[in-house]
């Protein structure tokens, strides 16, 4: 029997009928990092602090469905293949990708990924949006401007522009070894993750990405005043040194519309995850809004009831949430809109990490009590990101992983059960990760 939560315990599937949606960059997998040779590092999720307590829910029933506005290939390896070849085959692993353009999912049969056709005709008619060749050629020039004027004004104001808005060590001394390369010559079309600064087109025109801002300054430099661009190109800051901009109708929102059209996404047992929600996770931000139980689709709200949506519009607490609420583990709560502050975790990977934790407590012990796995609103979503902060003891910066934690069940009886299911999660996972690496 493989290490971890045995088998035939009684809380083994604790987690099914819950998904996690969750971008990737900045938020599943860990930090990019220079080797000291001029190549930048892109670790896989199995290299960073979330990848223990994804592993376990998806092990609990779960299901996961990364969305990421990266290609295909650099996430495939650095997400999907990483996670256990019999997990993917259970058809709980999904993968969105080119700012969910495109979406994959395991085979039964093999745990590969194939891309899922019906995605493409239920949100873009079967057609694969794409940016015409002279749109591409002028978003181009549009990102070699903006790029060499932020370096021109690095190079005269020096770490000073970047004070209070970039926090990232890495992201700071990436900018500042490229400010003099950066502001005498124009950034190259180039999909080298190792050049900074570069502009890259994406396969048949799926997107143009401006490379070498970092994203907190990336809607000062990079605007489509042309209202002809605008009505063509949804463009916003992404990750940590990217501004994205691909078709319009093509975003993260759509991915879950399809899924909640689909019922793999239920209202009140579902939960987003993101660093960006005022840039490329806003499509995963937006469905915490209170006004979004409105745009649910038909499906979607037949599934549910009146109580899920009292109490997901706050009856259960303080915050008022939409259908699916969203945990930000953005490095600064300056990144966050006010309406999302209460659900401000921070952290990134490390944050992640501590959510998913703690996540898995709540569930174990809705479970353990007898509930269907979910029930998450926006007050709870809210007691999550607050336990998360609190064991940081702030609402910014890196925290280090946090344990699991027991949930407040309202029975007693439940919540020694939680705790018991808790402690084989966190016993097992030491032994488990080695485990899971060595079979991904």
């Amino acid at each position: 029997m493989r290490a971890g939560i045995a088998r035939d315990a009684p809380d083994v599937h604790f987690a099914r009928g819950f998904t996690l949606i969750s971008d990737l960059d900045g938020t599943l997998l860990p930090a990019p990092f220079s080797n000291g040779l001029g190549h930048v590092v892109h670790p896989p999720l199995s290299a960073g602090p979330a990848f223990a307590p994804l592993v376990e829910l998806l092990r609990a029933g779960a299901t996961v469905v990364a969305v990421t506005g990266s290609q295909f290939g650099t996430h495939r390896a650095r997400f999907f293949d990483v996670i256990p070849r019999e997990l993917r085959a259970s058809g709980r692993v999904l993968l969105a990708v080119e700012s969910g353009a495109r979406l994959f999912r395991g085979c039964e049969r093999s745990g590969e990924p194939i891309e899922d056709d019906e995605f493409q005709r239920a949100a873009f008619g079967g057609r694969r949006p794409t940016l015409e060749p002279a749109l591409v050629d002028e978003l181009v020039a549009l990102g070699r401007r903006g790029l060499r004027r932020f370096y021109a004004d690095l190079l005269t104001r020096g770490p000073a522009l970047l004070d209070g808005l970039v926090d990232d060590a890495h992201v700071r001394a990436v900018v500042l070894d490229a400010a003099a390369a950066g502001a005498s010559s124009d950034a190259p079309v180039s999909l080298s993750q190792d050049v900074v600064p570069r502009v890259e087109v994406r396969e048949h025109g799926a997107a143009v990405v401006f490379v070498g801002v970092p994203s907190s300054l990336g809607s000062r430099y990079f605007g489509l005043a042309p209202a002809r661009l605008a009505a063509l190109v949804d463009a916003r800051p992404t990750g940590r040194l990217c501004f994205d901009c691909v078709p319009v109708g093509v975003g993260k929102a759509a991915v879950v519309r399809f899924l909640l059209e689909r019922g793999v996404v239920v209202p009140g047992r579902a939960l987003c995850l993101g660093d960006r929600p005022l840039g490329n996770d806003e499509g995963l931000a937006q469905w915490a809004r209170p006004g979004a139980w409105r745009e649910l689709p038909a499906d979607a709200r037949a599934c549910v009831g009146d109580a899920e949506r009292k109490a997901g519009a706050g009856a259960c607490g303080p915050q008022a949430c939409g259908p699916v609420p969203f945990i930000s583990v953005a490095e600064s709560v300056a990144l966050v809109p006010p309406f999302l502050r209460p659900y401000h975790a921070s952290g990134n990977a490390h944050g992640s990490a501590a959510v998913l934790w703690a996540l898995g407590a709540r569930l174990a012990a809705a479970h353990a009590a007898g509930a269907a796995a979910g029930a998450l609103c926006g007050a709870r979503a809210s007691e999550i990101a607050a336990e998360v902060r609190a064991a940081r003891g702030s609402y910014d910066g890196a925290c280090t992983p946090a344990a699991p934690t027991p949930t407040r069940a309202p029975l007693r009886g439940a919540l020694a059960l939680a705790r018991r299911a808790l402690l084989v999660v966190a016993l097992a996972a030491a032994v488990s990760v080695a485990t899971v690496r060595a079979e991904a």
